[in-house]
């Protein structure tokens, strides 16, 4: 009696000790964020970042065995960090993405200096970075080339 007592209450202890990584997102993570579906979309660079609240809700989803992608998502530094510059984070992106296949798109007139633009095959994914007071702020947002490209006018990330 006593070793089941023993048992129950270290299982009880282990079950109640799960890792539950979605706090680290700052926000619930919705269904429809499958972020595994991207693995060229260096997201790993956004450590030290949670999803931001004020942003909507965030979409990460393929469908037809990833031959159509959609990534719109927005992250902010966490509130007790002080957040880096925008160059800061457009140069680690731009220092990841080549490797992982992507090339870097020609910048046109009304592009900001606060965003990138990148291509691989028939998707393009934007990069946008801005400050609001001391937390940086960045949007990701991947499409076909024509949607994402259309898009490309970030206002989430340039509060």
């Amino acid at each position: 009696m006593r070793l089941a007592a023993v048992v129950l209450v270290g299982v009880c202890f282990l079950v109640g000790c799960g890792d539950d990584r979605s706090s680290d997102l700052g926000a619930p993570r919705p269904a429809a964020f499958q972020t595994e579906q991207f693995p060229d979309v260096p997201l790993w660079l956004m450590s030290g970042y949670q999803l931001d609240p004020d942003a909507g809700v965030p979409l990460a989803i393929a469908v037809a065995g990833g031959a159509v992608r959609r990534l719109d998502v927005s992250y902010a530094s966490r509130p007790d960090a002080e957040g880096e510059s925008s160059q800061q984070v457009l140069d680690r992106f731009a220092g990841a993405l080549p490797e992982l296949g992507w090339v870097a798109g020609k910048r046109t007139g009304d592009q900001s200096e606060r965003e990138q633009r990148w291509t691989r095959a028939d998707e393009c994914l934007v990069v946008a970075a801005g400050k609001d007071g001391r937390r940086t702020n960045v949007r990701l947002l991947l499409g076909g080339s024509a949607a994402a490209a259309a898009a490309a006018s970030v206002p989430n990330a340039q509060r």
